[in-house]
């Protein structure tokens, strides 16, 4: 990662390249107390420049991945990111981070919160709909999406509680309405839900806890062609 993202440009690169990450305490890097596994990389807003390594993601006891801030950063995300197993918080606000997600990221089954927005990924993560332990997401002004679909069955992951999905133009079912009572807040504006919304959007102001604003396409169907009227019988 030091390499591939311009280390000697970072704002701290405490220690980076010396010894053990734990050991020898890494900037950004936090260990469990016998120094045995590392559980949060937190690089936010470190001036990181460049893309990620194809091994990036290879943390098995990562709880916390956080790289928000890192404008320069780009590239597509790595298909090791599923092996982050433990992986829980995984936050990547304002980078050019673009693409898709891997498929692999089907394997992050311990995932809270994931946070994406203004970056430049160009489709919704449809794995994310069978995280069970998903709780508080994040995709606001991730335009590159427009026109991506996100799966019914994302609505009904039983511990949702946060959802942020704002000006990314997606398609797909409308939430239901039981979303009122089990979200603390949802901002779903500017995407392209079926009709009706849920009723519990209050107003027109984005910053209220729970706005819908311009999100709801109707589908009807054309009207009957009328049928002619059969000719009368030429007289014989």
């Amino acid at each position: 990662l030091y390499d591939s993202t311009t280390g000697e440009g970072w704002f701290d690169f405490t220690n980076w390249g010396a010894g053990d990450p734990c050991e020898d305490q890494w900037a950004g890097v936090g260990c469990t107390l016998d120094g045995q596994h590392l559980f949060e990389f937190d690089v936010s807003s470190n001036n990181l420049a460049g893309t990620l390594p194809s091994s990036f993601g290879n943390f098995s006891s990562a709880i916390k991945i956080v790289m928000s801030g890192n404008d320069k950063l780009e590239g597509s995300i790595p298909d090791a990111i599923g092996l982050s197993s433990s992986l829980q918080m995984w936050v990547m606000d304002a980078t050019a981070i673009s693409g898709e997600f891997p498929p692999s990221v089907a394997g992050l089954t311990q995932l809270e919160v994931i946070a994406f927005d203004k970056t430049g990924v160009t489709a919704f993560p449809t794995a994310l709909a069978d995280i069970s332990t998903l709780q508080d997401i994040s995709f606001r002004q991730c335009t590159n999406m427009e026109g991506s679909y996100i799966p019914s069955r994302f609505w009904d992951l039983p511990l949702l509680r946060s959802v942020f999905i704002q000006n990314c133009g997606l398609f797909g079912r409308s939430p239901p309405q039981d979303l009122c009572d089990r979200l603390e807040s949802f901002n779903i504006g500017s995407n392209h839900f079926l009709c009706p919304l849920v009723t519990c959007c209050v107003g027109e102001d984005p910053d209220t806890a729970k706005y819908c604003g311009e999100s709801c396409i109707s589908l009807s169907l054309p009207s009957p062609v009328p049928t002619p009227p059969s000719p009368s019988p030429s007289p014989s």
